[in-house]
């Protein structure tokens, strides 16, 4: 699972790790011998010695941080645009019926208009309730 190569450059002897499994990452370590302990990898380095250790990891946490965000605020926009009452996509699938369904006569555009609205407004009350009923 793991692979190491040993290279010798400049004097200097090199391990290289190369991980498998997991996110594929590289590490080198410099030195005859190391501790696996006190070695910590990350894509920066401090510069100054008094400034905390964990400002090392914050860029990895915020980067996944912001991948968390974002993936909430787009499954929310999608949410948002369902056909449901009280949604903007209440207000959006007329406009969609309408391309859709151009050249047919008004009452059965708003006959389709209703019963998608009316099914995926029960189908997300529904799926509302189930998720409520599994937490309690």
């Amino acid at each position: 699972a793991v692979r190491a190569q040993i290279l010798l450059c400049n004097w200097l002897l090199l391990v290289l790790l190369t991980s498998r499994y997991g996110c594929g990452t590289t590490r080198v370590e410099c030195g005859e011998s190391y501790n696996r302990a006190s070695v910590t990898v990350s894509d920066y380095q401090l510069r100054w010695s008094f400034m905390p250790r964990f400002l090392l990891h914050l860029p990895s946490v915020l980067g996944t941080f912001l991948a968390y965000l974002m993936s909430v605020s787009a499954a929310l926009g999608v949410l948002n645009m369902a056909p449901v009452y009280y949604l903007d996509g209440e207000w959006a699938l007329p406009h969609f019926v309408n391309h859709l369904m151009g050249g047919a006569p008004a009452a059965v555009k708003l006959t389709a208009c209703r019963l998608a609205q009316g099914s995926c407004s029960a189908l997300l009350a529904i799926n509302m309730l189930l998720g409520l009923a599994l937490l309690i």
